[in-house]
């Protein structure tokens, strides 16, 4: 495999990695018990989960396919290896709206704290512990 080869295959990973997201988020938020909280961490892990460089969510998947048989690399197992991925990445969205309430960040990935978006303020502690319980 050449290098073009090597890249086009991590950019087709990377893009099946974040097409995952979607498939983890897919929820009626139609309930009326439960569909403003369902709508508030949907809109707590679209801001704060995507965009980043998914490093630590892709080596999980990377892990899999380097360390499971080639022939036991079902879809069932793909797609595990990706939600695993996703729930690295989504320790990695706690840790870095915890961090940039306490370090008083302003900007994370080239766009507005999470906590200081309007309307959000300290409420982003409660919505970070809502990240870290998703996993």
């Amino acid at each position: 495999m050449n290098g073009d080869q090597k890249l086009d295959a991590y950019t087709q990973e990377r893009q099946d990695f974040i097409q995952h997201f979607s498939v983890l988020t897919e929820e009626d938020t139609g309930h009326p018990e439960t569909g403003d909280a369902i709508t508030r961490l949907k809109e707590v892990l679209e801001y704060s989960a995507i965009g980043g460089k998914y490093s630590r969510g892709l080596m999980v998947v990377v892990t899999f396919q380097e360390l499971v048989e080639p022939g036991k690399q079902d879809p069932d197992s793909l797609q595990r290896a990706l939600t695993v991925g996703w729930c690295v990445e989504l320790l990695q969205a706690f840790f870095l709206v915890s961090d940039d309430i306490m370090d008083s960040s302003l900007t994370r990935r080239g766009q507005t704290c999470w906590y200081l978006k309007p309307g959000i303020g300290l409420d982003a502690i409660n919505d970070a512990l809502l990240l870290e319980s998703s996993i």
